[in-house]
């Protein structure tokens, strides 16, 4: 832990170097040695405020940087010495306190300072000086003034960018680049396939890619393919149910929405082909239905009674013409005749057509059924099993084929795997276990593949880690018996492990490390039937324990946190009452100090946060205690604080100061004259019972006291007098004016003139009233200061 000199010391350094960049700001003085207080002066543009009221830019600026006992875990005080105009900054101090908790180095304030004056930084929310503010805010386009200008410095270094590097090592995942080229092509086949419409042979791309192989989006594309084909399968269904009913135009159209969908669906071309060739007949035999009409031969017409029923014209009419009627020079009566045998005949080619799809679309769904059986998918496998035998139900003729299908399907969705599956079980190792489960299983004898390996290539540590990856595993997947397994592979070489590991810690003072894998060693200990030496395992936990907490609270003490740093060492002294002799004496007085220290620090650090809410009393008494602390803690301290005693009593006047000032202050508000005097004599002793250590600040604040009782007691003294005058006018006037003795005085008015030859003038008026009019009355008194009395001053 560095010594408050060696601080200061090298503080100072940092700041000589840092401001050799910067031209514009210059240490103008210091005091100490090494420094602990600054004069810094910035020549850059900034806004000030002359004694008039005027607000200017001005291009030369001043402040004391004061740096207070216990720095830097406390923030220096900074105090403008020129009139400043900015809305962070009053005429007592500049407000850093929220810079220094996140950057508490000297140099960068003095810059963030340059950067405050210029009108970089500056804070409109909350401000010192509200003023300031306004003003800012108001000239907000014309900010900042100015800008720091640092050297030029040419750097010759070159900067890569981190995949730039990669790229140029050539350190790419040669496995994950793999995958992605061979995965990549697939996806794009299998995309395009899906942009054309063509769903079946997607789903068969898609199947070929092992699910274990990572496909980007592989849900959403088996999600798009799926839906496609089970409305694809629904709309055929549809449509031979359409043509059964012999709505041709109906099946088409419903065919032609099949294209939409999914263009490559099995049997689609051949039912297309058969609906439009059954369109065809269906218009064909609608023409040859139609009866031409005929008119009768001259004979025929002769035979027709001229007279007679018109019924029995009627019946003639129609019989002559059915036996006369020809189509395309075949009679009617043939075509009549051979009707029904052709329309047998084409209903047969129909059906035997029908059927010949219906086997390729189950041959085809069939497929489906296994690839899908295959890629573990037994609810898609069921669904084309069903379509499969759905296309077969519709077979008439091809009976053979029908009933082979119909047992490979059966074989099929009887099969025990089939079954299983879709009680979501999957054989695994002679057994049928549920899918999730066997992945599980795969995925933790992958895991402890691995750990062997490392086992048998002699690194303990990595297999110690592996068998804890494969242990941890099969306790979050409730594979206990495994766990049990893996658990009493692996804790003999844990225990071995950790004492090696702690051993090494140890040497390399890795106390955290040593501590923890001591304690872990100790743990596992417990499992062990036949582990030895457990005793000294515990005192070399404590020692590590121990000397962990002490580094630990070296780092707190660094970063200020004075309680946290308290409570871990009381609690390494705890660990020592039951082993003292674990650590060394030189130890021990290294952990007794560095508590003293945070202790007082923290005492320091309520001193001075009592000081910044204005809390007088309570910071004066925190900083006694601060002072008594450093007493009774001599020889634990060994002098190191010595100096820092003269600073604090400085900082209690100081403060005591500031509280007299603050009554002061708030008693000239109220008009109190004699009170705030009473505060400002306050001032004058305290500083004068100071003694010889007064300093240029010092010096200067008993300056200003001084002439600040002069003034007051001279107002004081000059208000006492116009009180005199007011309440005795009525006595100086009847003097001065005998008539107005049987007159009612009022209104007494008094008003100081001027002082010359040790006699100060003051004009004097009040009002007249007798007989019920009103005159005023007016004359000019004065007091003469070497004798103390009082007489009507006469014109010349």
């Amino acid at each position: 832990m560095a010594s408050d000199t060696d601080q200061l010391a090298g503080d100072f350094e940092k700041v000589q170097n840092t401001l050799e960049l910067y031209p514009s700001i210059n240490v103008i003085q210091v005091e100490g040695q090494p420094p602990d207080s600054y004069e810094i002066e910035y020549l850059i543009k900034g806004y000030v405020r002359d004694v008039d009221g005027t607000i200017r830019e001005g291009s030369q600026h001043r402040i004391r940087i004061s740096l207070p006992f216990g720095y830097p875990h406390f923030p220096p005080t900074v105090k403008p010495l020129t009139s400043i105009f900015h809305p962070d900054i009053d005429p007592d101090a500049v407000r850093i306190a929220d810079f220094w908790q996140q950057n508490s180095s000297l140099p960068e304030l003095i810059l963030h300072i340059a950067e405050m004056i210029c009108g970089n930084i500056y804070n409109l929310e909350d401000p010192f000086n509200q003023e300031a503010a306004d003003w800012y805010a108001e000239h907000i386009n014309e900010l900042p003034l100015d800008s720091l200008h640092i050297a030029d410095i040419e750097s010759t270094e070159d900067h890569f960018d981190d995949d730039d590097t990669f790229d140029l090592l050539g350190l790419e995942d040669e496995e994950s680049a793999e995958e992605s080229e061979s995965v990549e092509p697939q996806l794009d086949l299998i995309r395009l396939r899906i942009e054309q419409k063509e769903m079946v042979a997607a789903d068969q791309l898609l199947a070929k890619i092992p699910e274990s192989t990572p496909v980007p989006d592989r849900d959403e594309i088996e999600h798009i393919i799926a839906a496609a084909l089970r409305e694809s399968d629904k709309l055929i269904i549809t449509a031979e149910r359409l043509e059964d009913k012999g709505k041709i135009d109906e099946a088409l159209k419903t065919v032609e929405r099949i294209t939409t969908i999914a263009a490559d669906t099995p049997g689609l071309e051949d039912i297309r082909l058969r609906l439009q060739q059954a369109q065809i007949m269906a218009e064909t035999f609608s023409d040859a239905t139609l009866i031409p009409e005929t008119s009768p031969t001259s004979s025929q017409s002769e035979s027709i009674p001229a007279t007679g029923d018109k019924k029995q014209a009627k019946q003639a009419d129609i019989k002559l013409g059915m036996t006369d009627i020809n189509i395309a020079g075949i009679p009617l009566k043939s075509i009549l005749i051979a009707a029904p045998v052709l329309i047998v005949v084409v209903m047969g080619g129909i059906t035997y057509f029908k059927d010949s799809n219906s086997i390729k679309q189950a041959e085809s769904v069939l497929q489906q059924a296994r690839n899908h059986l295959q890629n573990k998918k037994f609810k898609d496998a069921e669904e084309s099993a069903h379509t499969a035998l759905a296309s077969l139900n519709k077979v008439r003729i091809l009976r053979s084929k029908k009933k082979g299908l119909q047992n490979e399907i059966s074989t099929l969705i009887n099969s025990t795997d089939f079954k299983k599956g879709l009680q979501g079980q999957v054989k695994y190792n002679d057994q049928y276990l549920p899918t999730k489960v066997i992945k599980k299983l795969q995925q933790l004898e992958k895991l402890t593949n691995d750990a062997d390996k490392l086992l048998k290539e002699g690194k303990i540590s990595k297999a110690i880690a592996a068998y804890g990856t494969a242990r941890k595993f099969a306790r979050q997947n409730e594979l206990q018996a495994q766990e049990q397994s893996i658990s009493q592979t692996i804790n003999n070489l844990r225990f071995e492990d950790a004492l090696a590991s702690a051993r090494k810690a140890e040497s390399a003072k890795e106390w955290g490390n040593a501590a923890e894998t001591y304690q872990r060693a100790l743990e596992i200990s417990k499992t062990l039937s036949d582990a030895e030496g457990t005793g000294e395992i515990s005192k070399k936990l404590a020692a590590a324990t121990v000397r962990h907490e002490l580094d630990q609270s070296k780092e707190t003490f660094t970063d200020a946190q004075w309680q946290q740093t308290i409570e871990m060492l009381e609690n390494a002294k705890k660990l020592l009452v039951a082993n003292p002799d674990t650590i060394s004496v030189e130890e021990h007085r290294e952990l007794d100090r560095l508590l003293a220290d945070s202790r007082l620090f923290q005492i320091l650090s309520l001193a001075r946060l009592a000081y910044e809410n204005r809390e007088w009393d309570r910071a004066i008494k925190e900083y006694k205690r601060s002072l008594d602390m450093i007493k009774d803690e001599q020889d634990t301290f060994a002098g190191a604080h010595d100096g820092a005693v003269a600073k604090i009593e400085k900082t209690i006047l100081m403060i005591s100061i500031s509280r007299e000032q603050a009554m002061a202050t708030a008693a000239e508000q109220k008009n109190d004259l004699k009170t705030a005097l009473s505060h400002y004599k306050a001032i004058e002793e305290l500083i004068a019972a100071f003694g010889i250590r007064k300093d240029n600040a010092l010096l200067e604040i008993e300056k200003n006291i001084r002439s600040q009782i002069k003034a007051k007691t001279a107002q004081l003294a000059m208000d006492n007098k116009i009180s005199w005058l007011k309440e005795n006018f009525e006595k100086i006037f009847n003097k001065a004016y005998p008539s107005s003795r049987s007159s009612k005085l009022s209104h007494p008015k008094v008003t100081f003139i001027k002082q010359e030859r040790g006699k100060q003038l003051f004009k004097m008026s009040c009002v007249e009233r007798n007989r019920g009019s009103s005159i005023r009355l007016e004359l000019k008194y004065q007091y003469n200061q070497a004798n103390g009395r009082w007489s009507i001053y006469y014109d010349q």
